[in-house]
């Protein structure tokens, strides 16, 4: 199995490790036409904004980010204006699995 180096930027990475290490799995990264970056991550997943922002201290320039292309694709997650970087998932509003996975 090819192991796929860290995607995102050093603003991202804590978090980008985070996901990588519960198993989620990766739908695409590399150069986006949004960015022009090669540091982006795509992952199977919704994002939940509220928890990641409790446990993770992201930079202020991280900000949320959400994209809804419907038919040509959708997103939500990170961006880091400081190296153009994105680590996202799936947007909410479609459904499917949540990360971090919510406490009982």
């Amino acid at each position: 199995m090819t192991t796929i180096p860290i995607q995102t930027c050093e603003h991202l990475e804590e978090l980008e490790k985070a996901i990588r290490n519960a198993g989620v799995k990766i739908v695409t990264y590399g150069d986006w036409w949004v960015t022009g970056s090669i540091q982006n991550i795509y992952f199977d997943c919704v994002l939940d904004q509220k928890a990641i922002e409790k446990e993770f201290e992201l930079a202020p320039f991280v900000v949320w980010y959400e994209y809804d292309g419907r038919v040509a694709g959708h997103e939500a997650g990170y961006e880091c204006k400081r190296c153009s970087s994105l680590l996202v998932g799936k947007l909410a509003l479609y459904g499917g699995e949540q990360w971090p996975k919510p406490s009982l």
